[in-house]
């Protein structure tokens, strides 16, 4: 007989026949997950004896059956969690017994357990309560019954239209809430866009008295609505809302550029609390009387009609002044007997 035919004869013996039954193994019972109960009692120790014993030796691990072990029997109580231990939801969890124990974030109750925190840290100090409010103990009445929530001073009017909370005369006044005055009504007020009012009423034209608020420039001002056929006036685009506001800044600092508002600090051209990045008082030391009010420009498109982007400010054209014409270093006077930039070289 050659090998290969005595390894073949061999293999094929070794197979069982086909009639004897195929091995079986047991089926473990699927594990429930559960640990515990709130109510059980804690398992008993394990015998040290037991554990000091070492491992069995052969001849008794062969005569274990694994299928054999003891199952627990499901309908009876589950036992409790060892010491130092509770049991949430019928798991072992470690234990706390003060709030030092648990995550910044939760708390120990009172059942041992570290739960979301509902109460302050004991070790946190005073919460968080955010800056302290600058009108708190401020009294303001008479003709400056409002606190500016920005600064804690009392001015005029603000935001509120009650009439206890306002020292104008809605006949005759409006409250500029930008700066906290009293302003007059007045034709030019009323029709320019970026004026300040008290209502829709008040803007001529058809336009919305818009209250703007932080983080924003604190204002109430009329503007003009847009939408595809209806462009904003030069100056100004088109907000997602439907209304024409200035790409940067606020509409106070639009309209005193726009108006050549005179002035003696950079603050008096921008709401109160504003940042002066786009605003600035010209003028003062170079043989103006006053300073006026200009904003930040690239070009004169940036700036509201009739008004030229000098020096990357948006400047309202001065007359010239006598026989002459003469006007200030970098303008000319124009043929409208204004002050405007010379061309570009």
């Amino acid at each position: 007989m050659t090998r290969l035919a005595f390894v073949l004869s061999f293999a094929l013996g070794a197979l069982p026949a086909c009639s004897d039954p195929a091995p079986t193994f047991p089926v473990s019972a699927p594990d429930s997950g559960l640990q515990c109960s709130a109510e059980g009692t804690p398992p008993a120790p394990v015998d040290a004896a037991v554990v000091d014993a070492g491992a069995p030796d052969a001849s008794e691990a062969g005569a274990a059956d694994a299928s054999q072990a003891p199952e627990r029997d499901a309908s009876a109580p589950l036992p409790g969690c060892p010491a130092g231990q509770v049991c949430l939801d019928h798991r072992c969890y470690e234990g706390c017994r003060t709030d030092s124990d648990c995550a910044t974030a939760e708390q120990c109750d009172p059942g041992g357990a570290c739960v979301p925190r509902t109460r302050p840290r004991v070790d946190a100090g005073a919460p968080d309560t955010g800056p302290p409010d600058p009108c708190e103990g401020v009294s303001c009445e008479g003709a400056t019954p409002v606190c500016n929530p920005l600064l804690g001073i009392c001015q005029p009017c603000g935001l509120s239209l009650a009439a206890a909370d306002t020292a104008c005369d809605p006949r005759t006044k409006v409250c500029e809430v930008a700066r906290g005055q009293c302003s007059d009504f007045d034709s030019a007020t009323l029709t320019a866009t970026c004026g300040p009012c008290n209502t829709s009423s008040d803007c001529a034209g058809g336009g919305t008295c818009l209250t703007r608020e932080a983080p924003a420039a604190v204002e109430r001002v009329c503007v003009p609505s847009c939408d595809v056929t209806t462009p904003c006036p030069q100056g100004l685009s088109c907000d997602p809302s439907g209304v024409c506001l200035p790409p940067i800044g606020s509409c106070f600092e639009y309209r005193a550029a726009a108006d050549g508002r005179g002035c003696d600090a950079t603050e008096k051209c921008a709401p109160i609390g504003a940042s002066l990045d786009h605003t600035e008082c010209r003028g003062l030391g170079v043989g103006i009387v006053a300073g006026v009010c200009e904003t930040a420009c690239t070009s004169s498109t940036d700036c509201a009609p009739g008004i030229d982007c000098f020096q990357s400010f948006c400047h309202k054209p001065t007359p010239c002044l006598g026989p002459g014409g003469f006007c200030p270093s970098g303008l000319e006077c124009g043929s409208d007997s204004f002050c405007h930039p010379l061309p570009a070289m």
